[in-house]
């Protein structure tokens, strides 16, 4: 072939090359949207599982060798065993519940961190109670969806 049968071949290169650059980009996105909307899920789930009642619905979505540093606790807790004892003890504030307030979701391949602001409510002696307070939660990815891996919550300072 000629000069100008290259350059067709090398104009027909670069042109599947750049869809196929455009299609991987499209994929990307799509799968960061996707990874976003679950994310949300998971915090979604936490809030829902914290009003329930149920320790248990909480504990099961935190990875087996979470870290909490919990609201209400002056120590880390460590692992599901001492993650649990914590979430037995909350459940049992009556009407206990868990308003968002703020959230700011980053992906990071298997790794997301959702950082912001939540108000705990609970009813003690017939009033309700609330306390405003700060949160990152650290995700990982495995094959059922997002676990919590690292999750600290604190009382937001007044201004």
């Amino acid at each position: 072939m000629g000069k100008g049968g290259n350059k067709m071949n090398k104009n027909t290169f670069r042109i599947a090359f750049s869809l196929l650059a455009a299609l991987l980009i499209i994929g990307s996105i799509d799968a960061l949207a996707s990874d976003q909307k679950s994310v949300e899920a998971a915090y979604t789930d936490w809030r829902n599982a914290l009003g329930s009642g149920s320790a248990e619905a909480i504990v099961k979505l935190y990875d087996d060798g979470a870290i909490l540093l919990a609201t209400f606790e002056p120590e880390p807790l460590v692992g599901l065993n001492r993650i649990r004892p914590y979430f037995e003890g909350l459940t049992t504030l009556p009407k206990l519940s868990v308003k968002p307030q703020t959230s700011n979701i980053r992906i990071h391949g298997s790794t997301a961190v959702n950082s912001g602001t939540y108000e705990f409510s609970y009813e003690k002696d017939g009033k309700l109670v609330t306390v405003p307070a700060r949160f990152s939660f650290t995700y990982i990815k495995d094959g059922s969806g997002w676990k919590i891996i690292d999750h600290h919550s604190s009382v937001l300072p007044t201004k």
